[in-house]
């Protein structure tokens, strides 16, 4: 994935990560796996996914707090949770029903909530470690025009983030979230190309950037492994922004 040589910084952790199978999950699950780690990849959806060798795999419903208890169980040992399960709703708050509201916090919020409540006693069980959650510019820098639920959402994943760091820090917990801005992935080529005016649509997007490009999955992948690894072991209750310089042309 990288042209950066993997050093080994996660060298035996066994970490936990959600929404692993495609996207930032995926490309943060494949870093991870080459810095050394013993990567545990929870799945939601089988469509256009390829399994990682030397991961392990695991298909769930992320709603369903049973089934991910049940791969708690067989998990002896975390020493870091990485929750990055994302849904995009478009409309603004008038446009916006019940359907789509619950949607959002259902796929953003309450499977990072199901994912930490059935993996974070092993997590204290282990002598503590790191808890990150894929979070967004929108939930904390920006409110992205037509995307309410999606804005909402996002900024309750910080608000978790944030008590989970202060409830558990005695324990040896760390918990950070990584806001992202807009990140090459196939998702966002998808939508691009949806639009029907590809280099419009893109070149819209490159016009918020500051520094005039998109940025990488690698790129966030390594602020996570950042976060996972002992070098951030005095960070705790922060968003990290990764966004190149997004609106900041304005």
């Amino acid at each position: 994935m990288s042209s950066t040589p993997p050093s080994g910084r996660l060298k035996d952790k066994r970490i936990v990560i959600t929404g692993a199978g495609h996207d930032i999950g995926r490309g943060v699950a494949e870093r991870f796996h080459d810095e050394g780690a013993k990567v545990v990849a929870i799945h939601s959806h089988k469509e256009n996914f390829t399994e990682i060798n030397g991961v392990e795999h695991h298909w769930v419903d992320l709603s369903d707090s049973d089934a991910l208890q049940d791969i708690a169980k067989q998990t002896t040992h975390v020493n870091a949770i990485l929750t990055c399960s994302n849904h995009i709703e478009l409309g603004t708050l008038l446009a916006c029903d019940m359907t789509q509201w619950d949607a959002s916090f259902e796929h953003i919020v309450r499977s990072a909530f199901q994912a930490i409540h059935a993996f974070l006693p092993t997590l204290i069980f282990s002598g503590g470690g790191s808890i990150t959650n894929v979070s967004s510019i929108a939930g904390h820098v920006v409110g992205i025009e037509n995307r309410c639920a999606f804005n909402a959402a996002k900024a309750a994943l910080i608000g978790l983030t944030r008590s989970i760091a202060v409830d558990y820090a005695s324990h040896g917990v760390r918990c950070n979230a990584i806001c992202t801005g807009i990140i090459d992935s196939p998702s966002l080529q998808a939508r691009l190309k949806s639009t029907g005016d590809y280099q419009g649509a893109l070149d819209a997007v490159l016009s918020r950037q500051a520094l005039g490009r998109l940025g990488t999955l690698n790129e966030v992948a390594h602020l996570a492994v950042y976060l996972a690894s002992e070098e951030s072991s005095f960070t705790t209750a922060q968003t990290h922004i990764i966004d190149g310089g997004y609106f900041q042309t304005q």
